[in-house]
């Protein structure tokens, strides 16, 4: 099946924006490799240990001697940019005018802008990427901080300004 003809109906619209929250829920609880878990490792919360400072690798975190290479973190980027691209899927893919992908392309951008807010606050300036890239644009430069809250701060204006967010 063609894969453009794909994100035409509210239900594949459903289907989508639920591979956005599946991956959060990846990002978020990771055994050792969970958001949370990594950066209470890397603040003063945590003084990693078993037996001593050094069983197992989780003090490398609390001393920041983990190179570019080490699982977790990169576990976390990976899985920030998978969501990112995830929900640029969302927003250049569901282009229907009904209520259930309108929801979709806000909560796209409230995903996106979650991604961008843990990539900046981890990372500084990583690159910003705003639609599926192809072949050619892989290598991205990094972005400024000014740059990057100022995308966070759009999509989620954008999202709340749509009326399409469910409200609790």
């Amino acid at each position: 099946s063609d894969v453009n003809a794909f994100y035409q109906t509210d239900a594949e619209a459903d289907e989508v924006i639920i591979a956005c929250y599946d991956m959060v829920r990846s990002i978020e609880n990771g055994m050792s490799t969970g958001l949370q878990f990594v950066k209470t490792h890397l603040s003063d919360d945590i003084w990693s240990g078993g037996g001593n400072h050094y069983d197992g690798t989780f003090y490398m975190m609390s001393d920041y001697t983990f190179s570019d290479d080490y699982g977790a973190i990169e576990t976390i980027y990976t899985n920030l940019y998978k969501l990112v691209y995830r929900a640029n899927i969302v927003l250049e893919k569901v282009t229907g005018d009904t209520p259930a992908m309108k929801r979709a392309v806000a909560e796209a951008k409230v995903f996106r802008a979650y991604a961008y807010f843990q990539l900046t606050t981890l990372w500084g300036t990583p690159p910003i990427v705003d639609h599926p890239l192809t072949e050619d644009e892989y290598m991205q430069s990094n972005s400024t901080t000014e740059e990057l809250w100022a995308f966070v701060e759009k999509d989620l204006n954008e999202a709340i300004s749509s009326g399409a967010l469910t409200q609790k």
